[in-house]
């Protein structure tokens, strides 16, 4: 079943559309001139899905078609399938799947969902978004597919979020592109990194926990039954705080090479390689002693290493260090994350 307003309303109420788009703007986000964002506040994050026919699945979501500072709100309130046209008989197709928000006086389509068939090439091009149209995904058709399961579907809507809502975002890129007001809370679904607008830029909101793996430059250490934890923070789009706990329990072997590392959350930005990233180290070595260290990470690195701890000056943590059970070591810094 599709969900309109029919008009918007139209000329026959006491009032109109600009009266009536103006209010229920006050439903959606704002961004910071105050302008409502237009995007899909989807049931699932697959709103568009094959089928073994040339039809595509398309699951209940909510439409927001922004018109300066008027909205016009449309969706889907149960799941339908809209056709898809058959393959090429060469190359391949990229068709575009679209949210209508209707506005009948306009003389708007009817439907809430339409398909623009793209031309067939080698290097096939998406067609362009007709006007007022909210992009939902794309249906990439190769001459060979058998129907839309066998095509490549892409879900590429932008989403939009209620008034005070949190706004997903799919990469950083896409969220500093929106320059949202001041207070906005935004999660990048690639991390799952929390952000909030402050004084005109995202900041990291909150600490999330991560898995990190012990490594060596030489044959992979074993845990056993060690203790590994790690937790990262946003400071800003591409700035990274990491915490990182282990304790050496039973069983856990570093070999008797080479020296260990930890992973990082991300990977770390590219750079001079004569530049590195200094994170603090501390070790507790279980009836031996404290010792404060220094790791470092470096450009395009993808773990912190060369640990070394005024245990043995200019050694490097390794295999064959020697600490014991339970000897306990924590690292923490900051770098910018590719």
């Amino acid at each position: 079943m599709v969900m309109e307003f029919p008009g918007f309303p139209g000329g026959g109420f006491d009032f109109g559309y600009a009266e009536a788009g103006a209010a229920l703007a006050g439903l959606v986000v704002r961004d910071g001139s105050g302008l409502p964002r237009s995007g899909i506040i989807p049931s699932t994050a697959n709103v568009i899905t094959g089928r073994s026919d040339w039809n595509v699945d398309v699951a209940p979501f909510v439409v927001v078609r922004g018109d300066g500072p008027r909205v016009l709100l449309g969706g889907v309130d149960s799941s339908l399938q809209v056709a898809i046209a058959v393959p090429p008989a060469s190359n391949s197709r990229i068709d575009l799947v679209y949210a209508l928000a209707r506005n009948v006086d306009a003389g708007d389509l009817a439907g809430c969902v339409h398909v623009v068939t793209g031309v067939p090439g080698p290097i096939p091009v998406k067609p362009s978004l007709p006007v007022g149209g909210v992009e939902l995904g794309t249906v990439t058709v190769p001459a060979t597919a058998t129907g839309t399961s066998s095509s490549t579907i892409a879900n590429t809507f932008k989403y939009t979020a209620a008034a005070g809502g949190v706004v997903p975002f799919r990469s950083v890129s896409e969220l500093t592109a929106w320059v949202a007001a001041d207070g906005q809370l935004a999660v990048d679904l690639s991390s799952g990194s929390q952000f909030q607008r402050v004084a005109g830029a995202w900041v990291g909101n909150g600490w999330t926990a991560y898995a990190p793996t012990w490594g060596s430059t030489s044959t992979p250490p074993t845990l056993g039954a060690s203790t590994l934890v790690g937790w990262y923070r946003m400071l800003g789009v591409d700035e990274v705080e990491v915490k990182i706990y282990f304790k050496i329990g039973v069983g856990a072997n570093g070999g008797t090479g080479g020296t260990f590392t930890f992973s990082l959350p991300f990977p770390a930005a590219p750079g001079p390689t004569s530049i590195r990233t200094p994170f603090p180290a501390h070790l507790v070595n279980a009836g031996v002693g404290i010792y404060v260290g220094m790791g470092y990470v470096d450009p395009a690195a993808s773990v912190v290493g060369q640990i070394a701890f005024n245990a043995s000056p200019g050694a490097v943590w390794g295999g064959g260090s020697g600490f014991t059970l339970n000897s306990e070591v924590a690292v923490s810094g900051t770098y910018r994350k590719a």
